[in-house]
């Protein structure tokens, strides 16, 4: 759609050139030649015919002066009013018809300011100033360097003539205005693109529009700003030789031609383009001149080959448009070339590369927006796919920690039966391995047979219970010893008193934690009933907070004789204070036991984290 729009406009833009160059109507006379009173460097002379258009800077160079040109113009004696158009005139001016002026342009004298000629000028002539064969002067000032002259003159009805201006007056002056306009938002969206996508050819396709555009509203601009020779060099000539070359760099990685021999010719020329300039705005040299002209032409030809060629290979719709464009701007190209070097034409004909110009800056843009476009298509499909992919490699990771965990639980029970076999067979199998021993001794005592065994039936209930998840219920795991040891306390005539208080949970307990905890009890406890000969026992457990630190402390006490601490590491029966402490180790404990007759304390200390100390 776009695509049909652009060609749309290009018809409109080039129809309206050539509807310009066609003749004019029939009542309108067009003046091609006048006699002409010259004075240039303080030497007059006169022509009694010359042709018009008069291009002053061709003619004379950088050199000013002033020329009066006399025209005698037919008057049918009809009652409408008459005009002159003079297409382009300056760059001051003033008209005469049969002696009388009618108009001066801008200034009090032909002397004033100077004015780039771009405008066209309509004059309405007075009826009273007109005779049968009227005699038309236009006087002009010319300064080097800014287009001034004579072009045709046309006469006839206002109402005939007037279309005329209005046309001319859009195409030169409505026009660049709007297409500078256009050139500048081209060239702004390039400059953003490159801020935003760090892309060499948008940096040099926003310096080429950004340079055309003051080369397109290069003659709406006060010249009393910018005097010669800045106004030429820096508002035409320079805009011109740098913004073609840089444009060929921006398009051709659309070309997928940006070969390192291009990029440097490319190079040499924009090196080259302020040399070209200044030689061309002082007339030194112009062969070289036209020859750098050439050569950017005969790029453009080359790109327009490739850009063919790639469309004949490719056929796709990007192909297709930038080599219809580049075809667009060559033709466009040579009839410039032709006319504004040729032709006698060239100072009052409107370029049309102007306009395919803009036509090749839409199009880059548009392609530029089609790659973004698909850039954005590719990264949603890509994200598309990217996310399958982790949603097939989430549902493999999920599968593999399932596995993974399975595995670790059959781990953890293989180690737990492990361990389950490795106590039994260290603890309940030595301990009835020992009540065997003692069966077998006539001589034993009964009493001394049952403790073995209650020993080992405590020591096989204590193993099954800390086989039961806990999660770190401190409180839970000494109800547990208390429910398993209290009838054998009982029978042992001790009163135990308990005081557990509210406890924190041991972070990160496992039944590994819990057994070794209720192992140290049962031996404590069984170390009371065995050898304490005690009536009196106790159990607390409370919270410490000792600073920033806290700790949960169990203690054991009895009432019993008391023993060597130093003295009776062990006991006989391999039931002793270093098994105690290397349990209370296994669970980052800190064990302490004191003993004297009539009190024998056993006090266990378990660090909590900070996060637990409350």
């Amino acid at each position: 759609m776009f695509f049909r729009y652009l060609w749309c406009l290009t018809l409109i833009l080039v129809s309206g050139a050539v509807i310009l160059s066609g003749p004019a109507h029939a009542a309108v006379t067009e003046v091609a030649t006048a006699e002409m009173t010259l004075a240039v460097g303080g030497t007059i002379s006169v022509n009694p015919k010359v042709s018009l258009p008069y291009d002053w800077d061709k003619l004379h160079g950088p050199r000013g002066g002033e020329a009066r040109f006399v025209m005698r113009l037919p008057w049918d004696g009809s009652a409408h009013a008459y005009a002159l158009h003079m297409p382009r005139v300056g760059n001051q001016y003033s008209v005469k018809v049969n002696g009388r002026e009618i108009f001066r342009s801008t200034g009090s004298a032909l002397s004033g300011p100077d004015e780039f000629t771009s405008e066209p000028a309509l004059i309405v002539v007075p009826q009273e100033h007109i005779t049968a064969l009227s005699e038309v002067e236009v006087a002009i000032v010319a300064v080097p360097g800014k287009y001034g002259g004579l072009s045709h003159v046309f006469w006839g009805p206002t109402e005939e003539i007037r279309p005329l201006f209005v046309w001319r007056q859009f195409l030169e002056v409505s026009s660049r205005r709007f297409l500078g306009a256009v050139t500048a938002v081209l060239g702004l969206f390039g400059i953003l693109m490159w801020i935003r996508l760090r892309e060499a050819p948008y940096l040099w396709y926003g310096l080429s529009e950004l340079l055309w555009t003051l080369l397109t509203l290069r003659t709406l601009v006060d010249q009393d700003l910018i005097p010669w020779p800045w106004m030429p060099l820096l508002l035409y000539r320079m805009p011109l030789m740098l913004s073609v070359p840089l444009m060929y760099k921006a398009m051709l990685p659309l070309l997928d031609s940006d070969t390192p021999v291009l990029t440097r010719i490319l190079n040499g020329m924009l090196a080259a383009a302020p040399l070209m300039a200044t030689v061309a705005v002082f007339e030194w040299a112009p062969v070289v001149v036209q020859v750098f002209m050439l050569v950017l032409l005969s790029f453009v030809l080359l790109l327009a080959w490739i850009s063919v060629r790639n469309a004949w290979s490719g056929r796709r719709p990007v192909q297709v448009l930038i080599a219809s464009v580049f075809v667009l701007l060559v033709l466009c190209g040579v009839r410039d070339g032709y006319v504004f070097i040729l032709s006698i034409d060239a100072y009052v004909s409107s370029s049309w590369l102007r306009f395919a110009w803009v036509v090749l800056g839409l199009s880059f843009v548009w392609i530029a927006v089609e790659r973004v476009r698909k850039s954005d298509l590719a990264l949603v499909e890509l994200n598309a796919s990217l996310s399958q992919q982790l949603g097939r490699r989430s549902v493999e990771l999920s599968a593999a920690f399932d596995r993974e965990r399975y595995a670790e639980k059959e781990r953890g029970a293989t180690e737990e039966r492990q361990r389950l076999m490795r106590d039994l067979h260290d603890g309940l199998g030595s301990q009835l391995a020992g009540a065997l021993l003692i069966a077998q001794n006539p001589s034993t005592d009964k009493a001394e047979l049952v403790n073995h065994l209650r020993d080992a039936i405590d020591h096989m209930k204590v193993t099954v219970d800390a086989m039961q998840e806990t999660e770190g219920d401190i409180p839970s795991m000494l109800g547990a010893v208390r429910y398993r040891l209290a009838p054998r306390l009982k029978a042992a005539g001790i009163a135990l008193a308990w005081d557990v208080q509210r406890l924190p949970t041991m972070p990160h307990w496992t039944v590994k934690q819990a057994y070794q905890l209720q192992m140290l009890l049962l031996e404590a406890f069984t170390n009371m009933m065995v050898h304490a000969e005690a009536s009196k026992g106790c159990l607390s457990a409370t919270l410490v907070q000792e600073g920033d630190q806290a700790h949960i402390e169990i203690k054991v006490t009895d009432n019993g004789k008391g023993f060597d601490v130093e003295r009776f590491g062990t006991d006989g029966t391999g039931k002793g204070l270093s098994s105690m402490r290397l349990r209370s180790e296994s669970i980052g404990g800190q064990l302490q036991v004191t003993s004297a007759p009539g009190e024998t304390s056993l006090v266990l200390r378990l660090p909590l984290p900070p996060s637990q100390a409350t």
